[in-house]
């Protein structure tokens, strides 16, 4: 199946075109050009595809906890309080999305205000489109056993070291973050590859550095690291309401009335 996968660009919040999208094929190869807009121009591009939203990082606190539980529904309850002194907000007002069970037995867990997804959900209807599957952007980028992944973008910067283990930070913020990585984790990575717009910028970092580019960066890079059966979706428990048959049967809506 098809995927139309649409970014929210952090850093252009203000202007018109504050989301970007790129149509995928089934194997999330690039089919054609990625476009920049308001969400609403990417409504033709959405009958009969998958809709696969990434959301930034910085609205999403991606963590792990281990908590004994008999069923779903045990631990669903469990994990908001196993996490709650760690929270600066009301566990409340907050949501819980689950990764799959970790060989330690902890479950990757992300964390995003409630409001937040209210709203982006709000967007989407306004839009008239519907997404199947809500992924904090980290967790797309392309992983690798024994490399890290590193996307730079004017003002900020997305790593990824691990299934799971995702951070966004500002660009200024990067190099410390970095060196703090390298040096607090047992299993350093070989190298670190690096995707940039400009090839040619120097980096200031002492750590094994590999540059890479992609065309149509950078929703490229993050299509090509896109794996939906392991990434955390936010569409869960209070949140998972059907949201792909209602995209499928959408295109059939018309044709329905005319046989009516």
């Amino acid at each position: 199946m098809e995927v139309l996968l649409i970014r929210q660009r952090k850093h252009a919040i203000e202007d018109d075109e504050c989301f970007e999208w790129q149509l995928l094929d089934s194997n999330h190869l690039p089919i054609g050009q990625s476009a920049k807009g308001a969400l609403k121009e990417a409504v033709e591009l959405a009958p009969r595809r998958k809709i696969i939203y990434l959301v930034p990082g910085e609205d999403v606190l991606l963590t792990s906890v281990n908590v004994p539980a008999r069923s779903k529904q045990q631990l669903a309850k469990a994990v908001p309080y196993a996490l709650e002194e760690d929270l600066a907000e009301d566990i409340e007002a907050l949501h819980f999305a689950l990764g799959s069970k970790q060989p330690d037995g902890s479950y990757p867990v992300a964390v995003v205000s409630r409001s937040r997804l209210d709203t982006w959900l709000e967007e989407f209807k306004a839009a008239d489109i519907v997404p199947n599957t809500i992924i904090p952007e980290p967790l797309s980028l392309p992983i690798d056993p024994t490399a890290w992944s590193l996307l730079i973008e004017p003002g900020r910067a997305i790593g990824r070291i691990g299934e799971y283990f995702a951070y966004t930070c500002d660009e200024a913020n990067l190099e410390e973050i970095l060196n703090l990585l390298y040096t607090e984790i047992e299993d350093k990575p070989s190298l670190i590859n690096v995707y940039r717009s400009d090839p040619d910028e120097s980096l200031p970092f002492k750590l094994p550095l590999e540059i890479r580019t992609q065309e149509d960066y950078p929703l490229a890079v993050l299509a090509s690291g896109l794996e939906e059966k392991k990434p955390i979706d936010l569409l869960q428990g209070d949140y998972k309401r059907g949201y792909g048959a209602v995209q499928l049967l959408r295109p059939w809506r018309f044709a329905a009335v005319l046989l009516g």
